[in-house]
C-alpha cells in the first residue's frame, strides 16, 4: 500500500502531465491516487470527466468500478467492470474485483465459484483469502437496513450518475472536490459560491464548471 507521501507525489505527477496536455488518460490514475487517500468525491469528478473524452479507457471505468462499490452502488459497480472487461478482457485483477462486487450484491455462489477458481492457481494470495473471508462474513450477516428510516426515493430527472455523486459528496468535507464532483453531474455547467454576511452578500464566484456547455 502507498504511503500518504507516495500517493501525493503521484497525484503531482499526474497534475503535471495533465497541465501540459489535458487529453491524457493520465486522468484515471490521478483519480485512483485521489481515491487511495480517501477523496472519494474528488475522484468521482475527475474520473467521470475524464471518461467524457475517453470513454472506452477501461482503466477509468475500474476505477469507477471501485468508486461505485465504495458507496454500496453494486449495479453500477458491475456494469462499469463489465465495460472495462469488454475493453481490455478478463484479468485475474477484474476477476477480484467482480468476486467482491459479487459479495456485496449477495451473489454468494457466483461470488464462491469465482473465489475457487482464483485459489487454484494462487492460494497463497492473502487478496483472494480476504476475499474468502469477506464471503464467509457476509454469508453469516442479514441484509443491512437502517431501522425506522426509509430511503429517501430519487428525484425525477436524477440518473444513476446523479445518485453517486450526490452520496459521494456526503463524505467529502473539501469545498473544492464538492463542487468538481456537482459540476461533473450531467446538465451542471458550473457551480457558484455566494458568501453571506450580516451586512448582505459579496459578488458570487465560480467554484468549478464542467466546460461542456
Amino acid at each position: 500500500m502507498l504511503s500518504v507521501a507516495q500517493l501525493d507525489e503521484r497525484i503531482e505527477k499526474c497534475l503535471a502531465i495533465l497541465a501540459d496536455n489535458p487529453h491524457s488518460q493520465v486522468f484515471a490514475a490521478l483519480a485512483d491516487a485521489h481515491r487511495k487517500r480517501g477523496e472519494f468525491g474528488r475522484a468521482f469528478a475527475i474520473c467521470k470527466s475524464g471518461l467524457k473524452r475517453h470513454p472506452n479507457y477501461a482503466p477509468a471505468h475500474i476505477v469507477m468500478a471501485k468508486l461505485y462499490l465504495h458507496q454500496g452502488m453494486y449495479e453500477d459497480a458491475m456494469q462499469s467492470l463489465k465495460h472495462a472487461e469488454s475493453e481490455d478482457g478478463v484479468t485475474r485483477a477484474s476477476e477480484q474485483l467482480e468476486a467482491e462486487v459479487l459479495i456485496g450484491m449477495r451473489e454468494f455462489a457466483r461470488a464462491r465459484t469465482i473465489i475457487d477458481r482464483l485459489r487454484l492457481t494462487d492460494r497463497g494470495n492473502p487478496v483472494i483469502k480476504d476475499l474468502a473471508a469477506q464471503l464467509k462474513t457476509a454469508q453469516g450477516s442479514p441484509i443491512r437496513t437502517t431501522p425506522g428510516v426509509e430511503q429517501e426515493p430519487s428525484k425525477p430527472g436524477m440518473t444513476q450518475d446523479d445518485v453517486a455523486g450526490t452520496s459521494i459528496l456526503e463524505e467529502t468535507a473539501d469545498w473544492t472536490s464538492w463542487a468538481a464532483s456537482l459540476a461533473a453531474c450531467p446538465h451542471v455547467i458550473k457551480v457558484f459560491a455566494v458568501a453571506l454576511s450580516d451586512s448582505g452578500t459579496t459578488p458570487f464566484s465560480v467554484l468549478a464548471e464542467d466546460g461542456q456547455g
